[in-house]
């Protein structure tokens, strides 16, 4: 996986996703991404809330229990800063759910219902509506 662009330069990273591996468990939230930060290092998420940067062979390096509740508010687009655990969680939680969906929306406590449709350039879209427990790390609990 690479990923970049100013969104990453942005929160002191600019370098951070040039070429990862990405090992994702798809029955629960776990995650890991290699190399994170340096060669020998990798971030794990594990959901409850456990966010850890380790070396490969997984000695603990930094860890951090509900990363989410740490990150910077007000958050400027432009000039908001995270530390590598926010780069981390973030980074993490976003692919395990672009991984897993649609599969994560049958789990238990996700709730999705159809909407009404969207209508674009002649085409009729249908929608989902899904709301998240708090069990599953995402960015958003609503969304469609």
């Amino acid at each position: 996986m690479s990923l970049g662009g100013p969104f990453w330069a942005a929160r002191g990273w600019p370098d951070v996703y040039l070429k990862q591996t990405v090992t994702a468990d798809p029955h629960r939230e776990h995650i890991t991404i290699a190399p994170f930060t340096a060669p020998d290092r990798m971030s794990v998420m594990n959901v409850p809330e456990r966010m850890a940067i380790t070396t490969l062979d997984g000695q603990m390096i930094d860890e951090r229990l509900n990363p989410r509740e740490t990150f910077p508010t007000p958050f400027v687009q432009e000039s908001t800063r995270w530390d590598a655990i926010q780069v981390a969680y973030f980074t993490s939680a976003a692919v395990w759910n672009y991984l897993t969906a649609p599969f994560v929306f049958t789990y238990p406590g996700v709730e999705a219902r159809e909407i009404a449709p969207w209508t674009e350039n002649g085409q009729i879209w249908r929608r989902l509506a899904v709301t998240f427990p708090k069990t599953i790390a995402n960015h958003n609990a609503d969304q469609v």
